[in-house]
């Protein structure tokens, strides 16, 4: 009987071992779409507004639980013309929207449900702001404002999901 549950013990080490090892990978092949958009979009932002007002900015449309409108109109105009007219961003976005849509294939529902969660939020948002249309309105100014965003904070998300279970960040 001891043998028995010492057995099964060892099986539960080694497939956590084995997960870590596995999301590790998964990481790596992730974090540069991830890394790569998110930086362009944040250099772009510190470069315009600030690291500390940009800070506040990201805090604040958090705080709203994704409401374009609690942003200034200025940063709203921004993220539109940015969404709108930048190549660098759309190239990274499109870059983003595979890895995603491959990461979500391979985590399935099997590993953590929240690093799922993470990536199809993330490729929602992206296709919504690929159906925005850029008629220079309020309206599509909030929509691309928002879509933008989200697909910025859940895709960073999915990377701090994943270096949680591979055991490199702390939840």
């Amino acid at each position: 009987m001891a043998l028995g549950v010492a057995l099964i013990f060892v099986n539960i080490y080694l497939e956590r071992h084995a997960r870590r090892g596995a999301v590790k990978s998964l990481l790596v092949l992730s974090n540069r779409a991830i890394a790569q958009f998110h930086n362009s979009l944040l250099n772009q932002a510190w470069a315009k507004y600030g690291r500390d007002e940009w800070g506040k900015t990201r805090s604040e449309y958090v705080k709203s639980n994704g409401k374009a409108a609690a942003l200034r109109h200025d940063v709203r105009e921004f993220l539109y013309e940015t969404a709108k007219s930048n190549k660098d961003i759309a190239a990274k976005l499109e870059k983003l929207l595979d890895t995603l849509t491959e990461l979500s294939r391979m985590v399935g529902w099997d590993l953590d449900a929240r690093v799922l969660e993470a990536c199809l939020d993330s490729r929602i948002a992206i296709g919504r702001l690929k159906d925005v249309v850029f008629d220079d309105s309020d309206a599509a100014k909030d929509a691309a404002t928002e879509h933008l965003m989200d697909a910025d904070l859940h895709s960073q998300g999915v990377l701090h999901l994943l270096m949680t279970i591979a055991g490199v960040a702390d939840e």
